[in-house]
């Protein structure tokens, strides 16, 4: 299962409506808030994760999901329209799995989400 967060429900619609297409449940939370308690709900394989939230924001959601025993194998890839290399290398500095800039072509995106879902033998 696949946790879309982001604040736009546009953006949100358009992921899940994707990602189930190309065979992956999915849910999408507005707010880090939000996705929080959804994780303590059902732990997902991997949330897509927007920096930018109202409230919580993805990078506290993201070192909260890292600090947590139940959580912390939970992929995630951090989305931003930052195209610049500090949210990538502080992405990766938190232990994010992934990162995207948007606009992100969804192909493209289902491969990275594809890659880090592929089971490992």
């Amino acid at each position: 299962m696949v946790l879309v967060v982001d604040g736009n429900q546009d953006v949100r619609e358009m992921y899940c409506t994707y990602f189930t297409y190309v065979g992956y449940e999915c849910i999408g939370a507005a707010t880090g808030d939000e996705a929080l308690r959804m994780l303590h709900d059902r732990v997902p394989d991997l949330v897509l994760l927007e920096e930018s939230l109202p409230g919580l924001d993805g990078w506290q959601l993201l070192k909260m999901i890292r600090t947590d025993a139940k959580l912390r194998s939970v992929r995630v890839v951090v989305l931003t329209a930052d195209v610049f290399e500090a949210p990538r290398q502080r992405a990766a500095d938190m232990g994010a799995d992934g990162f995207a800039a948007k606009p992100v072509l969804m192909d493209d995106l289902a491969a990275l989400v594809r890659r880090l879902l592929k089971p490992t033998a």
